[in-house]
């Protein structure tokens, strides 16, 4: 076997190795990726399709929001009235999108200093087959562009980025 075919050979070797790791590599942080974008999402495998009603508290008060299977959304508090698409498409992409940037405290003890012994917000949705859950939203954190929340039944406050905040 002549030299030329030699490093021929470790050419194709080589580029071959590089190949591999590369694939493996790619197909290991896509599965890393979906992990974490499992571990970080609130409530993974919820579909907007899946809510069939929502309740919203802010400073302006308390509205309800349902709608049929299949159908529109209607406001039924304060007042009944056709709901406005585009928001309650929103609300939802918001339930559905709701991600964690990080863990603040986990038993947490003390409410006060994150604004969540008196929410600024709260949203509560239900599902057709009766699941559901409610979120409230404290004040902004101190640095960057993100705020406090706690889902009721845990006792764990978070961070999500203001974009998520249901306001």
């Amino acid at each position: 076997m002549t030299p030329a075919v030699k490093r021929i050979i470790a050419a194709i070797v080589l580029l071959a190795s590089l190949a591999g790791g590369y694939y493996v590599f790619s197909v290991m942080s896509k599965q890393e990726a979906e992990e974490n974008e499992k571990k970080d999402r609130i409530f993974w495998g919820l579909k907007k399709s899946d809510i069939k009603s929502i309740q919203y508290t802010n400073k302006y008060g308390e509205f309800k929001f349902e709608r049929p299977v299949n159908g529109e959304f209607y406001m039924i508090e304060p007042r009944r009235v056709l709901a406005d698409k585009l928001i309650l498409d929103r609300m939802m992409a918001s339930f559905v999108g709701l991600t964690q940037t990080r863990v603040v405290e986990e038993n947490v003890q003390d409410l006060v200093k994150y604004g969540l012994d008196n929410p600024t917000t709260s949203a509560t949705f239900t599902t057709y087959d009766g699941s559901g859950s409610t979120i409230h939203f404290g004040r902004r954190a101190p640095v960057g562009a993100s705020v406090y929340f706690l889902i009721d039944g845990e006792n764990t406050i978070r961070k999500s980025s203001v974009f998520n905040k249901l306001d």
